[in-house]
């Protein structure tokens, strides 16, 4: 496929299934339980995904910069009301978007900077796409391993002991940082091996076995 063909259908599944869903959650209720819904969930994805595939390294970059900006955004927002009236466990609060602002860094800003400042055709094309798509993927296994580890432990910790959830954060997120960047290293490596492995056929006929000496 054309790179001008995936940026106009990226470009109409984008607007079409974003368009929809909003629409969608206007009408209330009846709409969101209607089979269409679910099915345009899919449209912006698809769509964000061909739309990105057909741009160019330099334009990839500005996109991948608006989207941060995007994610951001209502974080500043919310920090900025919380200026005014400050919540409990507002130091906890303060933290969490400390690391969600250096993740969203590492998902979108950082790349992007690569990708405009390597946006000239080369012999590294692959290599590029490569480190961009390691960073990228890293960075959201990390967040969502992070995120599952320390809700699991700061669940069965404040159920089981007489200690609350910001306690818990401050005495432990760094060994859930860790352990959730050693989770996404191990899933994104072994991926890795799978996909060279394919690649390179690498598989064993039905019956072999390797070599013991």
């Amino acid at each position: 496929m054309k790179d001008d063909l995936k940026i106009k259908l990226g470009a109409i599944f984008l607007a079409v299934g974003t368009g929809s869903l909003l629409l969608s959650m206007g009408l209330g209720h009846i709409a969101m339980i209607s089979p269409l819904a679910y099915i345009l969930l899919f449209l912006p994805p698809i769509g964000y995904g061909l739309l990105m595939s057909g741009l160019s390294y330099r334009n990839k970059g500005i996109m991948l910069i608006i989207n941060g900006i995007i994610f951001m955004v209502p974080m500043w927002i919310h920090g900025i009301i919380l200026i005014d009236n400050p919540i409990p466990w507002m130091d906890l609060v303060t933290i969490i978007y400390i690391f969600l602002h250096l993740f969203l860094a590492l998902i979108f800003i950082f790349p992007a900077i690569y990708l405009i400042y390597t946006h000239m055709p080369s012999s590294k094309t692959q290599y590029n796409n490569s480190l961009v798509g390691w960073t990228i993927g890293i960075s959201i296994l990390t967040l969502i391993c992070t995120t599952i580890v320390t809700m699991a432990g700061g669940a069965i910790t404040t159920s089981s002991h007489d200690i609350n959830f910001r306690d818990y954060f401050f005495h432990n997120f760094g060994y859930c940082l860790g352990l959730g960047f050693l989770l996404s290293s191990l899933l994104i490596g072994f991926g890795y091996l799978l996909q060279g492995a394919e690649v390179h056929g690498y598989s064993l006929p039905s019956g072999a076995s390797l070599p013991t000496s």
